[in-house]
């Protein structure tokens, strides 16, 4: 009797150790399988689940999650099939809308030459003044729309070049002296004697920098100040753009660089300039962030590799 018990007691002893064995096992996969998963949607790999050793359940597991990761493969592909086709769409429109625009903006300008030749009435001066000022804003608008669609469809080509960036921002600033000096903006220009070369874009370092210092005249002249700052890091250079203005609330700090994103709605600006600053800047392996304390200071940094 006693040795049926011990014999019992074995067995059952024995089924639970496979029992917990099995458990650990499971679970040590379902960790991994997470693990997997993971790393496979933050790197933003096509890859799938392999797990030779594993339980028939969990092998059902895996299979199912398989198929959920060639679904969203699949999704991926079409979605990016289709930005990019919406892109490419959003180009052409541009260009089809830009050509008779321009036309019309030209016939504004003819209208202004005749008013000063022949004498009209003050009211139609007015008209065609109103209607040249909406024209060269539209047209404006339409060519911004027109380069921010060939950036994000890839047709904007790039000659990363090695910059002397001292240099550069040095004459991306010299336009800005007679503005700085009527609007009685005091300038702090901080920019090293020793040249600093990155590879980098000229027209598009020329953009962005140029599209910076007219946000910080336009937004931040009340300060009365402007600064620009080009130092360099162990791995980046760093060109900085402040302004003493009222600043952005740090809750739309993060919306600012978005298409449609208005600093302030009252202005003329249509959100597109930092947009079409922050992919530029990207194009070039770069990055544009912002800081703000409102009443205080707000910076602009464009980061670029050395």
């Amino acid at each position: 009797m006693n040795i049926l018990l011990l014999i019992i007691i074995g067995v059952l002893s024995l089924l639970l150790f496979f029992e917990i064995s099995k458990q650990r096992e499971q679970k040590q996969a379902i960790l991994y399988l997470a693990e997997r998963i993971g790393e496979i949607t933050e790197e933003n790999t096509q890859e799938y689940l392999m797990l030779t050793a594993a339980s028939k359940e969990i092998k059902i597991f895996m299979e199912s999650l398989n198929r959920l990761l060639e679904k969203h493969y699949h999704n991926q592909a079409a979605y990016r099939q289709t930005r990019q086709q919406m892109k490419q769409v959003l180009t052409n429109i541009s260009h089809d809308i830009k050509t008779p625009l321009t036309v019309i903006s030209g016939y504004t300008e003819i209208l202004q030459e005749q008013t000063q030749k022949f004498p009209i009435p003050e009211e139609m001066t007015q008209l065609i003044k109103k209607l040249s000022a909406k024209t060269c804003a539209t047209v404006r608008l339409v060519t911004q729309f027109f380069q921010i669609a060939k950036i994000e469809s890839g047709d904007m080509i790039f000659d990363l070049k090695r910059t002397n960036l001292c240099a550069c921002c040095r004459d991306f600033i010299l336009d800005y002296y007679d503005i700085l000096e009527q609007k009685h903006i005091q300038a702090d220009i901080q920019i090293p004697d020793t040249p600093l070369y990155a590879k980098a874009d000229l027209q598009a370092l020329e953009r962005i920098i140029k599209n910076l210092i007219d946000n910080a005249l336009h937004y931040g002249s009340d300060g009365h100040y402007i600064g620009f700052f080009l130092r360099e890091g162990d791995e980046h250079f760093f060109i900085e753009v402040e302004d003493h203005g009222k600043g952005i609330p740090f809750e739309q700090q993060q919306f600012i660089f978005h298409r449609d994103y208005f600093i302030d709605k009252k202005s003329n600006g249509n959100g597109l300039g930092l947009a079409i600053a922050e992919r530029l800047a990207e194009a070039m392996g770069g990055t544009l962030s912002v800081f703000s304390v409102p009443g205080e200071k707000t910076v602009f940094t464009l980061r670029l590799k050395k």
